[in-house]
Order: structure tokens, then C-alpha cells, then sequence
């Protein structure tokens, strides 16, 4: 039996990359999720269509945290600090404000055995069928 390492999920990675880049750039990163009741924790008066986008830069968070379970921070909501926590799961997509540059993710996670590295299709099998092509010298147009 071949054993299989868990990886953790790379979404974690994502957000931090993008929004310390984001930050870097002086814009301002988001994170966009699906709420998901009983997992999110949040204020629900901010759910628009099952989803909360929020701003994660530093001046907008305290305590930013991203783990291989979710990320959590503080921030202000009506001039009131909460408590935030979404698990990776719900995290779709993570980008600058400004320019819409980031990652979005799939609503599936990943399979244990990775996505394919080509989309390229299979060449057929058998003997190779070349055509042998004439350079310019060779090739001269009609005379009229």
C-alpha cells in the first residue's frame, strides 16, 4: 500500500503571500468567503448573497492570523471590534482592491493525487509523420 502525505492546504499560503504583496504595493487586500453557518464566525448583518468580503490590510485588522485551519483577526464593524474567523474552506478568493490581482480558489478542495501538469493532449501512438518543408531558395514563385 503506497502511503500519502497530507499537504496543507495552500490557500494558507496564498493569503499571506497576497496580502503581504498587496501591502507592499500599497494596496489594500481583500478576502472574499462563503459564509458558512456554525463555521464562520462573523457579524451576519454584513452576508451579502451567502458571501463577506473583508478588508484584511494591517490597518484594517488586529492580530491577523493565517493558520493551516483558517484565518482569523480583529477589526472594526460599525465602530465595534470583532472577532473574526473563517476556516480555509470558505476562502474563495483573496485580492487587491485596487487592480483585482490575486487568487481565486475553487469550490473543491483539491485531490490528494493533484491536478494533471499538462492539459495538453495525448499525442497518438505510432510511427511520426513529418512533411518536409522547402526554404525560400527552393521555393521560387511561378513565372507569369
Amino acid at each position: 500500500m503506497t502511503e500519502t502525505k497530507s499537504h496543507p492546504d495552500i490557500r494558507a499560503y496564498m493569503i499571506r503571500a497576497i496580502r503581504d504583496w498587496s501591502i507592499d504595493c500599497g494596496y489594500t487586500p481583500h478576502l472574499e468567503i462563503d459564509y458558512i453557518e456554525g463555521e464562520v464566525i462573523a457579524p451576519k448583518s454584513y452576508i451579502v448573497d451567502g458571501k463577506m468580503v473583508f478588508n484584511i490590510s494591517a490597518k484594517a485588522t488586529v492580530d491577523f492570523k493565517v493558520d493551516n485551519e483558517g484565518v482569523s483577526f480583529k477589526a472594526r464593524f460599525g465602530g465595534i471590534i470583532r472577532d473574526v474567523y473563517v476556516p480555509l474552506s470558505a476562502v474563495f478568493h483573496v485580492y487587491a482592491r485596487e487592480n483585482n490581482i490575486g487568487a481565486y480558489f475553487a469550490d473543491k478542495p483539491m485531490p490528494e493525487e493533484g491536478l494533471p501538469l499538462t492539459s495538453a493532449p495525448i499525442p497518438p501512438k505510432g510511427k511520426p509523420h513529418l512533411k518536409l518543408v522547402k526554404n525560400d531558395e527552393e521555393q521560387k514563385p511561378p513565372k507569369s
